[in-house]
């Protein structure tokens, strides 16, 4: 053996040290762009032949596994060109987190929660690919079947989802004293709840929760509005905190038929809303006499409308997805409440929030005739989609998919009872109204989209993600930032991100500049813009 002298010596731990620091960097630049990350590493019993590397992000555990050493006691070395799987789990083991007792657990419905839950959070692994606009009906169709079966898509690059700050904070109601953080979206029951909690949080329990009024629920406090307070405001007030985290959930199909047959109800005062967003598409996609009918439009152009409906931003409160809503896979809901079963199930969770004993007499209200040992009755929501062209059930399963996916809802019997493919005039006419609806909608539906994933480049500080648009820009000064300019986007980005003035930043072809957007946002046959997510512009 060769042995070093002490000029040789230092030059080999030198090396040692470059080299150290060197792979320090590899793991910083790829773990450490947008957020604080703790590592650690997990040795597996009995001499596994892999390395588990463990990485907390957000509440989630994304484990990278990288090849083991060859040699028994030889020293792992992280590579990035070393092939890695990365696995996803969730923080804590899979299932409800929230304190029961012993005896509830005993209840049939805690094993219908508890079976719920883990199915949510594995269904969650996929959610890159669900988010996948891509994919094609029977890629979707596949891959739901694999999720329902217990399986995963196992996606490569993990996704945590970007929290969606339009739906999130005015469907979602929780109060600190009972510790309760619940997501009601529209049309599943919600309002029941939220009768149940104005009582709550107004009187003790003391107000008759039948007799309050449904105009007055959403006066319960609500979630902050600004990115970064909203994830810190959800990150303390989940399961593992003991907080009551719960979502209620409706079959999609069946939750679009009910918003048809409430909102479109003759005279209906939401009816002038629905009329002044959709009138023009409505009017171009009827196709049936409705003078003397009971409703403005028909359900067939309802589920027209739907099917040209490509985003939640082109669509109605009452009818956007409870993905946007709620952000399933990025809060960590222990109770899903099926409407379909939420009768019985509803008593359940007041005796796990011990209010049987605390509140006597505060109940959830409900008409739905429903229990949480019938099965959901497929037949009964298939009907109303009887003889509707297939291509449009295709359609709005395919825009409504996350939603269908995640809560495991079955679709089958609506494809069963479905009519023909359109013909080639009608799929004509819809990809005019559409091209009308891109052009209506388009920057609103680019500026609002939430099914990203965190981490990305373009993720910016507290509103969002920055959105670009090429061929625009935005008119205005950002006072008092006027003529400040930069040599690189990043650096535009991190000084503009956290100014309420700076509603966007665009290139002229020498450099990046900041805009307040006084003027508008308008099309430009040069200049780039990119524009902060949740800014409030006016199109000119």
């Amino acid at each position: 053996m060769t042995l070093l002298n002490g000029s040789g010596l230092a030059r080999y731990f030198i090396s040692v040290l470059a080299l150290g620091v060197f792979f320090l960097g590899l793991n910083y630049v790829n773990y450490g762009r947008h957020t604080s990350l703790q590592a650690e590493k997990t040795a597996c019993s009995q001499s596994p032949p892999e390395e588990i590397v463990k990485v907390v992000y957000r509440d989630r555990i994304i484990e990278k596994v990288v090849d083991a050493p060859k040699n028994e006691g030889e020293e792992s070395q992280e590579n990035e060109h070393i092939p890695a799987k990365i696995i996803y789990s969730p923080m804590e083991e899979n299932g409800i987190k929230y304190p029961i007792s012993d005896e509830l657990k005993k209840d049939p419905d805690f094993a219908t929660f508890q079976k719920r839950s883990k199915f949510l959070n594995n269904a969650c692994r996929s959610i890159r690919s669900i988010f996948d606009t891509k994919q094609s009906f029977k890629a979707k169709k596949h891959l739901h079947e694999l999720i329902k079966n217990g399986q995963n898509a196992d996606d490569e690059k993990k996704c945590l989802p970007v929290l969606a700050r339009e739906g999130s904070p005015e469907n979602h109601f929780y109060t600190d004293k009972e510790k309760i953080h619940v997501c009601l979206p529209t049309k599943t029951g919600s309002t029941n709840w939220l009768k149940m909690l104005f009582s709550l949080y107004t009187s003790d329990g003391k107000i008759d929760p039948d007799e309050v009024d449904p105009n007055l629920v959403y006066q319960m406090p609500q979630l902050p509005r600004f990115a970064a307070q909203l994830d810190e405001h959800i990150r303390s007030r989940q399961g593992k905190d003991d907080f009551f985290t719960m979502i209620t959930v409706r079959h999609p199909f069946a939750r679009l038929h009910s918003a048809y047959k409430d909102k479109f109800r003759n005279k209906h005062p939401w009816m002038k809303y629905i009329r002044g967003k959709f009138g023009t598409y409505l009017d171009a996609m009827e196709t049936e006499d409705m003078e003397n009918e009971d409703y403005e439009y028909s359900f067939r152009a309802f589920l027209e409308l739907m099917a040209l409906s490509e985003y939640d931003q082109e669509r109605d409160r009452h009818w956007k997805t409870v993905q946007t809503y709620c952000t399933p896979c990025h809060i960590d809901y222990d109770f899903v409440l099926k409407q379909e079963t939420a009768m019985a199930e509803n008593d359940f969770l007041m005796k796990v929030l011990k209010f049987d004993e605390t509140h006597p007499g505060l109940h959830v209200p409900g008409r739905y005739n429903s229990n949480v040992t019938a099965r959901i009755d497929m037949d009964e929501i298939a009907a109303p989609y009887k003889g509707i062209p297939r291509d449009i059930i295709e359609k709005i399963y395919i825009s409504y998919y996350p939603d269908f996916v995640l809560f495991n809802y079955d679709v089958d019997e609506v494809f069963a009872v479905a009519g023909p493919a359109s013909d080639a005039a009608l799929k004509k006419k819809r990809m005019e109204v559409r091209a009308k609806m891109k052009t209506k909608f388009g920057y609103y539906t680019k500026r609002t989209d939430d099914m990203q994933c965190m981490g990305d480049e373009d993720y910016a500080c507290k509103y969002g993600m920055w959105r670009k648009f090429t061929n625009h820009t935005i008119v205005g000064t950002a006072y008092p930032f006027a003529g400040k300019k930069f040599t690189t986007l990043t650096a535009a980005f991190e000084f503009g991100c956290d100014k309420p003035t700076v509603k966007g930043v665009i290139y002229d072809g020498t450099a990046y500049q900041l805009r307040g957007g006084s003027a508008g946002f308008r099309e430009h046959r040069t200049d780039t813009v990119w524009v902060k997510q949740y800014s409030t512009l006016t199109i000119a």
